[in-house]
């Protein structure tokens, strides 16, 4: 190849980042297109590599190059071990083979302990920026997996074949017990809201008295203690109904403590909601509670901000970087369900809930706009560039 070839080569290159996500079944656990949106705001071409989730919600186009990678989901340890380590080596494929298009890799969505994709990137001399959504090991362990401590391994081996860490927060690295890799890490956030589009129709003072949930319907979201906590808040605030929008393995035991503690009317379940439907759901709430066991940064707290909605949430991942206890939100000691009836309890009746509110969308307003995550994430894009793309993390 002459030198000028070369030299047109590696300036597209530049142009161009690609994007690995696992490639997940469950549309509650695809939080990738705030990313795909930031990064189109910074490079000229993306290539992903994901799931069929990935393929629903991020279309191919002039930009966007998408790569399908199919995960078999199996119950039984050794099929889980077996499948899991089959999609790593698809992934790991796809990457060799696109890697000469990109300047770099952004892992992103449940790709933590993905070692052989880590590997085939670094052997390719791409950076590998791995961005940090959360605690793979104690959701695991949250959801009685045994398979949580094997995750950790890997976890940790890709943090230090990583170019860069990002983090959504200064104090995340110490919550996702980090701290050790400190000199890769990176701070930077892709979250951002239609501003438009999620906003407040109706003040919270003039809402119907519903508490509600967004999320998966999974052990490590808190799900099983929120829906003892309402049992205990029912006898307590006689008129408040309570709304659960979502989906997961865990609704059919849901609904049965429910019908047990006799409280199933009180409680709406309405499966999978779309997500430019949720503005209205927000809009009926007078306070969104998320009791998680671990987080990163949700975006359903972001969301709900912007449509000025209190929310109440445990104080885990990047969440108290944000919601500041009785300012812009509230936040939980801990996601038991005396903890969560209590809290509920007190919120619930506080008079200064419109005030909370307009404290969040302002947050929402100056932090979480399209422009401000892409000056967010161009931070981290001109830490990545910075560090040596050979062998050598």
């Amino acid at each position: 190849m002459t030198p000028n070839r070369s030299t047109a080569k590696a300036r597209r290159r530049r142009d161009c980042v690609g994007v690995l996500t696992f490639p997940v079944s469950n549309t509650y656990d695809y939080y990738s297109p705030a990313l795909i949106h930031v990064l189109q705001g910074l490079r000229r071409e993306i290539f992903l590599v994901t799931g069929e989730v990935g393929d629903r919600f991020v279309k191919s186009g002039n930009s966007v190059h998408i790569t399908k990678v199919i995960h078999t989901r199996s119950r039984t340890w050794w099929t889980r071990f077996a499948n899991y380590a089959l999609t790593q080596l698809r992934l790991s494929l796809a990457i060799i083979r696109l890697s000469r298009h990109v300047e770099a890799w952004f892992f992103h969505n449940g790709t933590d302990a993905l070692i052989l994709p880590m590997l085939a990137s670094r052997f390719m001399g791409r950076m590998v920026a791995l961005i940090m959504t959360g605690s793979p090991a104690e959701i695991l362990g949250a959801m009685g997996d045994p398979f949580g401590p094997i995750i950790d391994v890997l976890r940790a081996i890709n943090l230090s074949l990583a170019s860069t860490v990002v983090v959504h927060s200064t104090n995340a690295p110490s919550k996702l017990g980090i701290q050790r890799w400190k000199n890769k890490i990176v701070v930077g956030h892709e979250h951002f809201v239609d501003l438009a589009t999620f906003s407040s129709s109706t003040n919270v003072r003039d809402r119907p008295p519903i508490i509600g949930f967004v999320g998966r319907l999974s052990p490590e979201k808190g799900i099983l203690n929120l829906v003892s906590a309402i049992e205990m808040v029912a006898k307590e605030l006689q008129n408040v109904k309570f709304l659960l929008i979502g989906r997961g393995d865990l609704e059919s035991e849901i609904r049965s403590r429910l019908k047990a503690g006799g409280v199933e009317d009180r409680v709406t379940l309405t499966g999978f909601v779309p997500h430019g439907d949720l503005p209205s759901y927000y809009n009926q709430m007078r306070l969104l509670l998320l009791p998680s066991s671990t987080e990163g940064l949700p975006t359903v707290i972001v969301e709900a901000l912007a449509c000025g909605t209190p929310v109440l949430c445990t104080a885990v991942g990047s969440v108290p970087d944000i919601i500041i206890d009785g300012r812009t939100g509230f936040l939980l000691a801990d996601n038991s369900p005396e903890v969560i009836s209590e809290a509920m309890t007190r919120i619930f009746i506080r008079n200064d809930l419109q005030d909370v509110a307009i404290r969040g969308r302002d947050l929402a307003e100056a932090q979480f706009s399209y422009h401000s995550a892409v000056a967010s994430f161009g931070e981290v894009m001109k830490s990545l560039v910075m560090r040596p793309a050979g062998g050598n993390p």
